[in-house]
């Protein structure tokens, strides 16, 4: 059984004030699938370099050519006028971009409760829809309730069991980041923390570097490196080869004599 969805969105309040002490979500730019990783055809690319003189494949080690790493740090304020500072405790921050965005997302409702939450703070629901209806607590099929949308927060008329896709627009700030390798370091050499403060409120993000990268030696190169020798035939392994031979043998097929 299903009923009409209505949905009331609260805008954020006004700037001014004291501000609420969760007022921003920090979060990184997502590193790459393959970054700090070598694939299975780069591997076989490499061996075809070294054997028959191609050019090497390229490995995406998440790190430039002077050997700083690359990334970005998003900021979502609840609060669009909300006056905050970032800063890293170790590389260099570019220039605030602004933009909106949308998320689509999908919210998981239990019956034990009225609320949920989204993953980033709404400054526009575009819409809001059940996916195969609602339920109470013991499965049988239920009316969907009215919904209230405030900030990050969705609240039910009614609890009820369910799943709600929502798509909705999201202000982002996002920052430019680059980690120079601290060259006198013993350990550590990009590891950085990237922090915001308001008059009310602090958050941190402790930034994921490419995976491996803190193995790597000082001076090491990002890309292919190999040290070795290889010969073949090898005579300690094979052995000494005698000369080679060769005789004919002719037989005749009546007499079965050997010609």
């Amino acid at each position: 059984m299903t009923g009409e969805l209505v949905i009331t969105f609260a805008a954020p309040a006004e700037s001014g004030g004291r501000e609420p002490v969760d007022a921003l979500l920090l979060e990184q730019a997502e590193v790459g699938s393959y970054s700090g990783h070598v694939t299975r055809g780069q591997i076989v690319g490499w061996l075809r370099s070294m054997m028959y003189g191609y050019e090497e494949p390229e490995v995406d080690c998440g790190m430039d050519a002077d050997g700083g790493v690359n990334t970005a740090v998003l900021v979502y304020p609840y609060d669009p006028a909300l006056p905050y500072q970032l800063a890293l405790s170790h590389g260099e921050l570019g220039e605030r971009v602004v933009e909106e965005v949308e998320f689509v997302e999908l919210v998981n409702l239990a019956p034990d409760r009225a609320t949920a939450s989204l993953k980033y703070p709404a400054r526009a629901i575009l819409s809001a829809e059940w996916v195969g209806g609602g339920y109470d607590g013991t499965g049988a099929a239920a009316p969907v309730p009215a919904i209230t949308v405030d900030g990050p927060e969705i609240i039910l008329a009614r609890p009820v069991y369910g799943a709600l896709k929502v798509i909705y627009r999201v202000l982002v700030h996002g920052y430019a980041v680059r980690l120079p390798c601290r060259e006198a370091a013993m350990d550590n050499r990009w590891s950085s923390v990237a922090y915001a403060w308001w008059d009310g409120g602090v958050k941190w993000l402790e930034l994921e570097l490419p995976d491996g990268i803190n193995d790597m030696e000082e001076g090491q190169p990002c890309g292919w490196s190999s040290t070795g020798t290889s010969r073949y035939p090898d005579d300690e392994i094979r052995g000494p080869q005698g000369d080679s031979a060769s005789r004919e043998i002719i037989v005749d097929y009546c007499t079965q004599t050997i010609k």
